[in-house]
């Protein structure tokens, strides 16, 4: 499964004061070259930030994933529960791509 949405690198950028709170600041999440708009009301700039650096966090654990168990469906700790982060990481990136 490949990301379809707004391809990376997004950045972010605080624009003007809240409309009805003067301690917030709107932060805008961009992309392009132009800045073009993804979202325009965060509010805090560490989910922003996170918020950005998003396709990159994809990618990069897609292939830590691909690299550490050749996207096998088990990390091969079979015969117990599993403590590896491996099932973290599928769950993450099929809920980034919009899998179940």
């Amino acid at each position: 499964m490949e990301f379809k949405g707004t391809p990376g690198p997004w950045s972010y950028r605080k624009t003007c004061p809240h409309w009805n709170n003067s301690l917030l600041t709107n932060i805008e999440i961009n992309f392009g070259s132009e800045g073009e708009c993804i979202a325009d009301t965060v509010y805090e700039e560490a989910d922003a930030r996170l918020i950005s650096a998003a396709p990159e966090l994809l990618e990069a654990l897609q292939l830590i994933v691909a690299e550490h168990s050749g996207m096998n469906k088990s990390c091969g700790h079979n015969g117990y529960e599993c403590t590896c982060g491996y099932d973290k990481a599928r769950a993450a990136i099929s809920k980034a791509l919009g899998g179940e």
